[in-house]
């Protein structure tokens, strides 16, 4: 009876609704009396016990895969990537360097960018390399000997118990679909048809949605991320730790002075290739130069005729006077 109780619980919970299946059920079975309801109760009965079974079966297996996890490092589910920065001086075969490094660890390069000229000796290029779990350290320490690493920091996500919640949602959506199944066989009216057949599309949505992202979590489990960015330099950059109190300051001062030698460099060619626009501003500015000494001329004349004239009319005048 206990059991019978389990299974319809099941069943309810399940289906959302289990009134239109009842009403048949319980229809067929007045019509057909208690004879055929004896008829059906060991089939019932061992379609509950299988259940029963399968759901010990499944309860155990997680519990077992849980201790196993618990106890087993090599067991966790564990989402590994890398960041690394890298200077070198030797930009080209650094990149040859890296591609087959990449080629020999099983790996790919999932995104890649580059910018600067060969020219200036400002490259650079950033990457996204994906490596499987398996080589990940001998990758690491292979892409590090290639140039000075100024910077590098790893991440280790554990995933293990969202991966086994996954897991067993799964378990738990495909029983519930396969149940479904059995029970829309026995639906015979459109209405408990219509009803279950629309739990089993929720079911399967959410099943392909669980499955999607448990392929998700295999991938980023089974293939570590690595993301590289690369410096082309002419000094590569020395670890202060590395270094004595001596050694620091010659070098600052030695970058001092190829600082101040970069200045007048760029200041230089900046001058030059800027005199055209010196000569135009020049003639620009001499004419407009010229222009004004000639108005400022043109009025002193003026002004000097002017005030001839009027010392002329004045003397005039006092000569009249007189």
């Amino acid at each position: 009876m206990k059991r019978r109780n389990l299974f319809m619980g099941l069943c309810l919970a399940v289906c959302l609704t289990l009134s239109g299946c009842s009403a048949a059920t319980e229809s067929m079975m007045m019509d057909n009396g208690y004879a055929d309801m004896e008829e059906m109760a060991p089939g019932i009965m061992m379609e509950e016990a299988m259940m029963d079974k399968a759901a010990v079966s499944m309860n155990s297996s997680v519990q077992t895969e849980s201790g196993a996890v618990e106890n087993d490092l090599a067991s966790r589910k564990l989402i590994r990537n890398a960041n690394l920065n890298v200077e070198t001086k030797t930009y080209d075969e650094f990149v040859s360097a890296l591609d087959g490094q990449i080629a020999s660890h099983g790996g790919y390069v999932q995104n890649g960018e580059t910018s600067g000229s060969a020219e200036r000796g400002n490259r650079w290029a950033s990457y996204t390399i994906r490596v499987p779990e398996n080589r990940y350290t001998a990758f690491l320490s292979a892409v590090s000997a290639l140039g000075t690493v100024t910077y590098r920091s790893e991440n280790v996500q554990d995933v293990t118990m969202e991966y086994t919640d996954v897991e067993a949602r799964i378990r738990a959506l495909e029983t519930e679909h396969d149940t479904l199944l059995s029970i829309l066989e026995k639906c015979d009216k459109l209405e408990d048809v219509i009803t279950v057949q629309s739990r089993v599309t929720e079911v399967q949505y959410e099943l392909d949605s669980y499955k999607s992202r448990m392929r998700r979590y295999d991938d980023l489990i089974a293939y570590c991320t690595v993301y590289l960015s690369v410096d082309e330099v002419e000094k590569v950059t020395v670890p202060v730790d590395e270094q004595t109190v001596g050694e620091r300051i010659a070098e600052d001062l030695a970058e001092n002075c190829e600082d101040i030698v970069e200045d007048a460099e760029d200041f230089a060619v900046w001058f030059v290739s800027s005199l055209p626009y010196f000569g135009i501003w020049a003639v620009i500015l001499g004419g407009g130069a010229l222009i004004a000494v000639m108005l400022w001329k043109r009025s002193a004349r003026k002004l000097a005729e002017r005030t001839k004239q009027r010392t002329a009319e004045a003397e005039n005048d006092t000569q009249k006077e007189d």
